[in-house]
This record gives structure tokens, C-alpha cells and sequence, in this order.
């Protein structure tokens, strides 16, 4: 993978979780959660970079990570919907064509899954549907 596609997503993380840290919805349960955000990107890039371009680079469990924050924060619909939102929005600043259309389906996916493992039913918003980007 080129250095300018690791610095295209670079970039698009920093982009996107500025304005998670400063959504209204979000910014209190992302900022408690966070400590360190310059380490939760790196660790961010990796988990997209794996998703995106190299399989198997990531060795995390996003998951048993969700569950232990929705333990203590109980996640709910409206900010699963909000973190969608805000990640197309800036995503289209960043990728186009065949890119924005897997990086938003990746997203959906991702998203929709936590979402059922979390809060035990499906996500279903309209224009959320993984395969309808």
C-alpha cells in the first residue's frame, strides 16, 4: 500500500473523530472513553487499513472492546446513526467512486454489527442499509 493512500486515511480519521470529539451526541462518550487519541488512531488506522487494504493486519477485538464501553455508557440507536452520519459525511470529502462506495459499505456493516451484538436487535435506519450506498 503507497504512502499516500496510508496518509489519505490518516487524514480522514483525524478528520472524522475531530468532529466525534465535538458532536454533541457523541463527544461525552467518546471523550470518556479516550484518553489518548493520537494511540486510538493509530490503533484506527490499522483496524481500517485491514478492512480496507490488508487483511489480517489487524489483531484487535472491537467487539470485547464495545461491550466493556456499552457496560458503562449503553450505546444507543441514535448514536450509532450519528457516527454513520458524520463518517459518510467526511468521508466524501476524502474518497470518491469505488473507494467512498466500500468505505461506506465497510462502515455500515461494521456499524450494524456492533449494533446487533450491543443492543440485541438490528439496525435498521433507511438509507442505512449496507448494501444500499
Amino acid at each position: 500500500m503507497s504512502k499516500e493512500v496510508n496518509e489519505l486515511l490518516k487524514s480522514f480519521l483525524e478528520k472524522f473523530y475531530e468532529c466525534v470529539r465535538e458532536d454533541e451526541l457523541l463527544k461525552d462518550t467518546f471523550n470518556g472513553a479516550i484518553s489518548n487519541w493520537d494511540k486510538h488512531i493509530r490503533k484506527i488506522e490499522i483496524f481500517w487499513r485491514s478492512h480496507l487494504y490488508d487483511p489480517g493486519l489487524y489483531k484487535g477485538n472491537p467487539l470485547e472492546v464495545h461491550k466493556r464501553l456499552h457496560s458503562s455508557s449503553q450505546f444507543t440507536e441514535e448514536q450509532f446513526v450519528r457516527w454513520l452520519e458524520i463518517f459518510e459525511k467526511i468521508a466524501k470529502d476524502f474518497y470518491e467512486g469505488k473507494e467512498l462506495t466500500n468505505l461506506k459499505r465497510k462502515a455500515r456493516m461494521i456499524g450494524g454489527t456492533l449494533y446487533g451484538r450491543l443492543l440485541d436487535k438490528e439496525l435498521e435506519v433507511p438509507g442505512f442499509n449496507a448494501f444500499d450506498v
